[in-house]
């Protein structure tokens, strides 16, 4: 081979590199799948098994909400890094992985790392390992998301008990209407955490804004899952959107609060 030529491949590996590389983040996003970023039509385990291969719904407006924390996490454009930019933690068996691939694909998720269960390991255990693994090679605060059907709430309670400093917020999909633990934020639409997060100063106002309007625009089922916890009245939303600064924001609370309520009363007593 010439030394013009590995000049020439020398000069384009660098400028592949210069678009094309790992990404320093200042705080990382961990999550559940299964009832947190994709959800289902029911608990049937028929249609629960079709749907774990085939099933592309997700919970309204995660998908923007994941890629405003992902990108306000780095200092560049999320085109130009290599790295995968959060993680997925989930129990579901490892020969689904295409189908997770799949789901990210479809509603134009970021990069994600995705960790799936190889054995039958315990769920608890398995989980408590793979998040400290997460934490030690990546030396990051970490956003913890995950939901209260499973481990979730006792695995991050646990990792956040054996290293506070390396856990920013732990939300909790409600969907089972568990008892909240200590620290741990309870949330029925992405929305309320979106909120936080533009407290946090992780998302914009914007980038806030337009996961509210995902899960106003968003159906029914895609809100709050069938077989979901699904408040009735606003008292028992008192303090699922707390208020901000932004008119825009405050807006948005009161719309879906008002489609929340309107949607649960007719699921139940129509």
């Amino acid at each position: 081979m010439s030394r013009k030529l590995l000049l020439v491949i020398g000069q384009f590996l660098i400028i592949w590199s210069s678009f094309a590389s790992d990404c320093r983040q200042r705080y990382h996003i961990l999550s559940d799948l299964d009832d947190t970023i994709k959800t289902y039509k029911s608990k049937n385990l028929k249609d629960q098994i079709n749907e774990a291969f085939i099933g592309t719904t997700i919970n309204a407006g995660f998908n923007n909400l994941l890629l405003g924390l992902v990108k306000n996490s780095i200092d560049t454009q999320i085109e130009e890094c290599s790295n995968d930019l959060f993680t997925i933690l989930s129990g579901a068996p490892f020969f689904l992985k295409k189908s997770v691939e799949h789901l990210l694909y479809e509603h134009d998720f970021p990069s994600a790392d995705i960790i799936l269960r190889s054995s039958v390991e315990d769920l608890y255990e398995y989980k408590i390992k793979h998040v400290k693994n997460v934490s030690t090679i990546l030396n990051l605060p970490m956003v913890l998301v995950g939901d209260d059907l499973g481990k979730d709430p006792e695995v991050y309670q646990a990792f956040q008990l054996s290293s506070p400093k390396s856990v920013l917020a732990i939300y909790i999909h409600n969907v089972d209407n568990r008892e909240v633990l200590p620290g741990q934020i309870s949330y029925i639409t992405s929305f309320e955490i979106a909120i936080r997060e533009y407290w946090a100063g992780r998302l914009t106002k914007d980038e806030a804004v337009n996961v509210g309007l995902s899960v106003l625009l968003a159906k029914d089922d895609e809100i709050i899952p069938p077989y979901g916890y699904c408040p009735t009245t606003f008292k028992l939303l008192k303090n699922s959107f707390p208020l901000t600064t932004s008119i825009k924001i405050n807006s948005l609370s009161k719309q879906i609060k008002t489609r929340i309520v309107f949607l649960c009363n007719k699921r139940y007593f129509l």
